[in-house]
């Protein structure tokens, strides 16, 4: 896995492509969890942790 992340890393365009499609069909075969969603959401704050959150269910999680 390592040589097909170091291959994503180093090409572009359609190699690219090819390489992440290639990684992403080896992930697939040893598929250690189960995907639930498609959607990555990153999110920041200058609030504290402590005051306001994001819980990991995508709720605000007030204190």
């Amino acid at each position: 896995m390592t040589k097909l992340i170091e291959r994503v890393n180093i090409t572009t365009g359609s190699e690219r492509d090819a390489a992440v499609a290639d990684l992403n069909a080896f992930f697939e075969r040893d598929l250690p969890l189960v995907p639930t969603t498609n959607i990555v959401v990153v999110s920041a704050s200058r609030v504290p942790a402590e005051v306001f959150n994001i819980a990991p269910t995508m709720y605000f999680d007030f204190h």
